[in-house]
C-alpha cells in the first residue's frame, strides 16, 4: 500500500530562539550584588554572574516612559488595555520563546509599560529586538480588541 505525501504534513519553521552558545562568562569569583556596568540618564546596565547554578541567563526590564499613562482614571484603563493587546500581538513569538527557555511579559507601570525578558541569554537579544521592532510596527487589529477590551 503506498499512499503520496500530505501536503499539509511538514516540519515546522525553525525556532531561532534556541541557544547553541550555552558558555558562561568569566564569572570566577562570587559576587554577593550586582556590579554596575554603566548608567546614563536613559538607562542602568548591572551584571551579576549566576556563580550558584552557572546558567548562562540574563534577566532584562525596559521601561517605557509614557508622561499621559496616569494622567487620568481613563488614561490608565487605555495603558491598561494597550498593554493587554500588546502581549497578544506578540503571541506569536510566545511559544518559539518559551521551547527555547526564553520568557517575556508586558505589564503597566506607574509612568507607563515595561518590558521584562528573562532566559539564555545567547538568544535573548533576538527576542528584545523582535519585540521593540513589534512595538514600534504595533497596529490594534478591530476583531482582537473586541476580544481583549
Amino acid at each position: 500500500m503506498s499512499s503520496a505525501p500530505n501536503e499539509n504534513l511538514h516540519l515546522p519553521a525553525p525556532n531561532v530562539f534556541i541557544p547553541t552558545d550555552l558558555s558562561i562568562k568569566n564569572a570566577q569569583e562570587k559576587i554577593k550584588l550586582p556590579v554596575s556596568l554603566r548608567k546614563s540618564s536613559y538607562s542602568k546596565l548591572w551584571y551579576k554572574p549566576d556563580t550558584v547554578f552557572f546558567t548562562p541567563k540574563a534577566y532584562v526590564k525596559i521601561n517605557f516612559d509614557c508622561p499621559h499613562a496616569i494622567n487620568s482614571p481613563e488614561t490608565e484603563v487605555l495603558t491598561d488595555l494597550f498593554t493587554r493587546l500588546l502581549m497578544d500581538y506578540l503571541n506569536e513569538y510566545a511559544y518559539y520563546a518559551q521551547v527555547a527557555g526564553l520568557r517575556y511579559h508586558v505589564r503597566c507601570t506607574d509612568g507607563g509599560f515595561q518590558v521584562t525578558l528573562v532566559g539564555y541569554n545567547h538568544k535573548l537579544r533576538i527576542l528584545l529586538e523582535t519585540i521593540v521592532d513589534k512595538i514600534a510596527k504595533f497596529e490594534v487589529k478591530p476583531d482582537r480588541f473586541s476580544v481583549i477590551k
